[in-house]
Formats: structure tokens, sequence, C-alpha cells
């Protein structure tokens, strides 16, 4: 009974963790949670639902542990790789303000596995200062 009701209270957080991001605002394949703002290339491989897990992941890291399927251990990860960019707005009083991060995102389309690379960043002046 114990196991049953674990269960049931990890699938009710999954839930609740996923509409968090639907909540927020998306426009085509830019995502706004908070001061942060996810974009995706315009031919995005990744699907609607992949691109709000990998929102998730980038917005706060400890958002998911994904394992590997019977599939995956049998036949290997089917991994798809792209890149992906975020703006943290506001970190710094004054400008350049904004930090811009770009990441490599692997993610496997049988069992979701997904790794995130930093590959760069950089500091820009993209809000104005108060």
């Amino acid at each position: 009974m114990k196991k049953v009701i674990i269960v049931l209270i990890v699938v009710a957080l999954t839930f609740c963790s996923t509409f968090g991001v639907s909540a927020n605002s998306a426009t085509g394949n830019t995502y706004q949670i908070d001061n942060i703002t996810v974009i995706f290339d315009a031919d995005s491989q990744f699907s609607v639902d992949q691109q709000e897990m990998i929102v998730q992941l980038l917005v706060s890291p400890e958002y998911g542990v994904s394992q590997a399927n019977l599939i995956c251990n049998i036949f290997g990860h089917k991994n798809s790789q792209e890149g992906v960019s975020t703006i943290t707005h506001k970190v710094f009083e004054e400008s350049p303000r904004c930090l811009e991060e770009f990441f490599t995102i692997t993610m496997c389309s049988r069992c979701e596995e997904t790794t995130v690379e930093r590959d760069a960043y950089r500091y820009i002046s993209c809000c104005p200062e108060e």
C-alpha cells in the first residue's frame, strides 16, 4: 500500500512541475519563465513536450532524473543533439545586465534521457537600467 501511495505522489509531482512550464508564456520556440528566456532554433527537431522538459531542466537543473529504459539498455540510445540558448535578465544592476548562455542538448528519443552541456556564455545589454 505504501508503494502505491509513493508512486501516486511521484506522478502527481511530475504533472505539477509540467504544468509550471505551461503556465508561463511560450511564443513559437521561445519560452519565458520568470527572468529566464529559453530560445530554441526555428526548425527545432525537439517536440513541444521535449522542449518544455528541456526548459524545465535549464531553469531548475534539479528537476529531472531520467533513466534508460529496457530498449535503450539493449540497443543503445537514439540521441538527437541541438543547440539552445538562454538569457537570464537583470543579473547585474549596471550594464551589461543580462547573461546569455549557449548549451548543447542531447536527448534520447526512446527514453528521453537528457544531457545539458554549457558551451559558452557572455554578458549582454538587453534590459535598460532602472
